[in-house]
């Protein structure tokens, strides 16, 4: 199940509420790294197609609004949430269980992302 524990997924026998759970937290979470990658192939195992396919379009609409180093996460030095982000975003571009569509858009962010410098 998925249980929702803590705002984290944590899988225990397989339950679809806490992808809607992940999918409101994600949604309204601003920064880049919005989510963990366990989390994400989490909420996907788990998904039904209509949930698997506001999760991808999710994922992909915040790749391409919020890739800006100013929205690391909040309290995290900018140099540091910076580096961070940008490892996050690759390990979504290498990870060959998430569809070409993310990696895609991730490649995409990774080209475009400008370090912050201050």
């Amino acid at each position: 199940m998925l249980y929702g524990i803590n705002n984290k997924l944590s899988e225990l026998l397989g339950h679809r509420p806490a992808v809607e759970l992940w999918l409101t937290k994600t949604s309204a979470d601003t920064s880049i790294n919005f989510t963990d990658l366990d989390e994400l192939l989490l909420a996907r195992k788990y998904a039904t197609q209509k949930q698997l396919r506001l999760i991808d379009d999710l994922v992909v609409e915040k790749l391409r609004t919020n890739s800006d180093p100013r929205n690391a996460r909040p309290g995290m030095h900018r140099g540091y949430a910076s580096y961070m982000a940008r490892a996050w975003i690759r390990g979504l571009a290498e990870c060959e269980e998430l569809p070409d569509r993310i990696r895609a858009a991730a490649k995409a962010c990774l080209d475009n992302y400008k370090p912050h410098t201050n």
